[in-house]
């Protein structure tokens, strides 16, 4: 089954992340959480490539994911990042203006 087969769609992506809790790093570098919105206030906005650094061997290893990129609507500066296939959120990104 080619990867186009296996990808979770927008609307199942959003409905598997809708009310988690979302960890991530402020501009002052402490750690926040953040519970989803209801998937309506959620915006799937394109497949991105989202990079892990990982230990191992070691050497640091970096993995390659294809993820959602998703927009919390309550809070637009942050980014969701939810593996393509899984479903499994990545990470979360608070993008701090200035």
């Amino acid at each position: 089954i080619g990867l186009a087969q296996q990808r979770l769609t927008t609307d199942k992506t959003v409905e598997a992340v809708a009310g988690r809790v979302v960890t991530y790093t402020d501009a002052s570098g402490n750690a926040q959480s953040l519970s989803l919105p209801e998937k309506e206030r959620l915006s799937v906005r394109e497949l991105v490539v989202y990079p892990i650094a990982r230990a191992g061997g070691g050497q640091p290893l970096l993995e390659f994911h294809v993820a959602w990129e998703i927009f919390v609507d309550s809070a637009p500066a942050l980014s969701i990042y939810v593996d393509s296939i899984t479903g499994d959120i990545l990470g979360a990104e608070r993008k701090e203006a200035g």
